[in-house]
């Protein structure tokens, strides 16, 4: 009973932060964009969100504070240690999103394009993504000084660093994901022909180089960071570790068979004189390049460590069930291909053969 107690607390103080928030960043986006006497709907808006999430978070965190301070189980909870890293969350990605934003309209500005054209925050203004960076940032202070005391606390929480982890692993795969989307759009734009510039390849490089110096240092920093924790209790042998590593190496093989298998069909096309050679295949075939090089290299990258983490792995049973489990996984998506080329292959040598006999015209 206590744990629904604690969950509804922490959950509606949640809700309730973030209503406050927007309604706060609205609030201040109209007053900036329109002032007091124009954007009154706007202002309605924004006034009633943080009416409404002001009492509904304050109640609520109130209450999770004073049962942390009087029960050291309240305190260290699980719960509460994941509320607190998922506000941390929730309050750093539309940071991140606002900074990219900014950078994305910077660059378009400084290539000469219609700011509009961005694909990040093509209709927002500064002020919008500096009030955003600025509200969030105030929420994130406050609540990192929070986690900070729980952290320093002689007898804190376990869980604590389960939640720490989770949060860590969760923003290795965010960076990872900005870093693989930014690598994909700038080998679209090189690999692209003279003939199809314009605002929209431009507007590409521009958004691509934004996620870059966005998503290259969180990637690097969180990867770094996790890997220097390695030599702490219970991080070397998180199953979380494994889990991880298991999606981004599937996620290079995946990308590696669907964008490989792709670029193999136009290259022996091109050999057997039937496809489309020098610019017109890399005008065809450059978007799948794009997928394949910086898929290849993450799998490249991560899977060698992915291998050590199975081999080092404490217990044989379990680091035979995780290497086996693995390579399975891998041969069915080998088998899977294999079987799908072998079935076109054949359909089209059917095809062939029969349809040279008129009988079966």
């Amino acid at each position: 009973m206590r744990t629904v107690r604690r969950l509804y607390f922490y959950l509606l103080a949640l809700i309730g932060s973030q209503v406050l928030l927007w309604g706060a960043v609205n609030l201040l986006r109209t007053i900036v964009s329109q002032g007091l006497s124009v954007g009154v709907v706007s202002l309605a808006t924004g006034l009633s969100l943080v009416l409404v999430g002001l009492p509904v978070f304050a109640l609520h965190w109130i209450v999770a504070q004073r049962d942390a301070a009087r029960d050291e189980e309240e305190r260290t909870s699980r719960i509460r240690a994941v509320f607190l890293y998922a506000v941390r969350a929730w309050t750093l990605i539309p940071i991140v999103y606002a900074v990219v934003a900014l950078l994305n309209r910077a660059l378009m500005g400084v290539m000469g394009m219609p700011l509009s054209a961005s694909f990040f925050g093509g209709s927002q203004s500064w002020s919008d993504n500096l009030i955003a960076v600025g509200a969030n940032l105030a929420l994130f202070l406050y609540f990192e000084s929070v986690l900070r005391l729980d952290w320093r606390a002689p007898d804190r929480s376990p869980y604590l660093a389960e939640a720490r982890r989770l949060y860590r692993y969760l923003w290795i795969l965010f960076g990872l994901i900005l870093t693989v989307g930014a690598t994909q759009g700038l080998l679209r734009f090189l690999l692209s022909t003279p003939a199809t510039f314009g605002v929209q390849y431009g507007s590409l490089l521009a958004a691509s180089l934004a996620l870059a110096f966005t998503g290259v240092p969180i990637w690097a920093y969180t990867w770094i960071l996790n890997q220097e924790s390695l030599d702490e209790p219970g991080e070397r042998e998180s199953i979380l570790r494994l889990v991880v590593l298991y999606i981004i190496n599937l996620a290079g093989v995946v990308g590696v068979l669907a964008a490989g298998g792709r670029t193999l069909t136009g290259l022996l096309e091109m050999v057997l004189g039937v496809g489309q050679p020098g610019l017109d295949f890399l005008e065809t075939y450059g978007p799948t390049l794009a997928i394949l090089i910086p898929m290849g290299v993450l799998w490249a990258y991560h899977n060698p460590i992915l291998e050590g983490e199975m081999a080092s792995q404490s217990g044989e049973p379990r680091r035979v069930g995780v290497r086996r489990l693995y390579r399975a996984v891998l041969a069915a998506l080998g088998l899977a291909v294999t079987m799908a080329g072998i079935f076109t292959l054949s359909a089209h040598i059917a095809d062939s053969l029969f349809s040279s006999y008129p009988f079966v015209q």
